[in-house]
């Protein structure tokens, strides 16, 4: 896939994310039961010690004739299981819409992202059956420290909100907006800036998180997937380097 932004820096052990993730939306049988999905981690005991149940919650608003005040129903369904490693730096999400496999903080490298997440995926085929592959995204979530106390934001971004000069200087913000490929409009990237306030012993950061996502329906046995998720990396690459500025890059080196 073309790059639209062709200068790139290798971060290695300084890159700023905080949690990369591969995630296929899926559709599954009607029969598939949980206890199929639980199975999913009976290959790896050791590796994946911990789990939870996933629950999806679901509330409505019904308004009758006749009664003075709405109803409420209010819905719980079991809809898959996370599956954590001990040093809770790995989860992989087996749900009856989907699979998830999360690396969190130090993050390595895409190569070794995908080798995991495939192997993981293959045993997602064999437990849940999946009959397509309906959505694929890979999300970053970056967190950017800011060394300066008081930071002017254009210095260290080209994506950043502005506030009218009359009403003095940000403390915090949130921005939000969806931006497609302008080459393949069906690859879509959501991206999410907000400011992160400092923790104790620690300064202020940005938190970039790039979600970048398309609709597909593929067999989940191609290797399109893969291929397709590969191009999605490289969008997402063209997002993070086409937000900051060479200020920010400098810093994180």
């Amino acid at each position: 896939m073309k790059k639209l932004v062709n200068h790139r820096v290798n971060f290695g052990s300084k890159a700023p994310i905080t949690e990369a993730l591969i995630d296929i939306q899926t559709t599954t049988p009607e029969d598939l039961e949980l206890d199929e999905l639980r199975d999913f981690v009976s290959l790896w005991p050791d590796r994946f010690p911990k789990s939870k149940l996933q629950t999806h919650v679901e509330s409505r608003i019904r308004v009758e004739g006749g009664q003075p005040t709405p109803t409420v129903v209010t819905n719980h369904a079991a809809r898959g299981y996370s599956f954590i490693t001990a040093n809770k730096d790995r989860v992989v999400q087996v749900r009856r819409d989907g699979y998830t496999f999360s690396k969190l903080h130090p993050y390595e490298s895409w190569k070794k992202l995908k080798v995991e997440a495939k192997e993981l995926w293959n045993r997602y085929k064999e437990v849940a059956r999946p009959q397509s592959a309906n959505r694929l995204a890979v999300r970053f979530i970056n967190r950017i420290t800011l060394p300066e106390e008081t930071i002017n934001l254009n210095e260290w971004f080209d994506l950043h909100p502005r506030a009218p000069e009359a009403l003095g200087p940000m403390q915090e913000f949130l921005l939000r907006i969806v931006m497609p490929h302008s080459e393949n409009r069906n690859y879509r990237a959501i991206i999410t800036q907000a400011t992160q306030p400092p923790q104790e012993g620690s300064r202020s950061a940005v938190i970039l998180d790039i979600d970048v996502f398309t609709t597909t329906n593929l067999d989940p046995a191609s290797e399109d997937v893969w291929q397709i998720l590969d191009d999605l990396r490289v969008f997402k690459n063209d997002v993070f380097f086409g937000t900051i500025t060479k200020k920010t890059e400098k810093s994180l080196l």
